[in-house]
């Protein structure tokens, strides 16, 4: 790199440490969105709690994966005249479970990476919607490096050129 060796380690740091974040905040996510849609099904009496809750956290490793299980459970439900567990599963699922993403993830980031949580979330969003589900680490990671760069610049290059003058 062209840069000073502690600017790259400025870039090393930051995009390691939003890389590691973001790869164990999708595993602490499923396992949280798993966690309350078991919730969910216990509350509605669901035989085999256990399982579905298992298969949720294995599913919310996949974008609207917790859904593939619970809208349809809620469907059935509603199908057997179980109104009222139904609606409970169907909507606590869109509204609940599928919110769980958005409210931690800003909240995994750790404080050596310097990005506000807001800044992740719409790294998060915008990188799901152009990468697919591995956007989810990338466009984080994308934004870390983006806001280093403007930050090196700020910080190095422009007082530089302002003190040249």
């Amino acid at each position: 790199s062209p840069l000073d060796d502690d600017l790259d380690q400025k870039y090393i740091s930051r995009v390691a440490a939003m890389a590691r974040a973001m790869v164990r905040g999708v595993f602490v996510i499923a396992l949280v969105q798993g966690a309350a849609a078991g919730v969910l099904l216990a509350i509605v009496g669901m035989p085999y709690v256990a399982f579905w809750s298992l298969l949720c956290i294995f599913l919310a490793l996949l974008p609207m994966g917790v859904n593939v299980i619970m809208i349809p459970m809620g469907i059935v439900m509603l199908a057997m005249g179980n109104l009222w567990q139904g609606l409970l599963v169907m909507v606590g699922s869109v509204l609940l479970v599928s919110n769980i993403d958005q409210v931690l993830r800003p909240f995994l980031v750790p404080k050596e990476a310097h990005l506000n949580p807001v800044l992740v979330l719409i790294g998060a969003l915008g990188g799901l919607h152009l990468f697919g589900f591995l956007g989810v680490v990338y466009g984080p990671v994308v934004m870390i490096f983006l806001v280093t760069t403007i930050e090196i610049y700020f910080d190095h290059y422009r007082s530089e050129a302002t003190l040249e003058q």
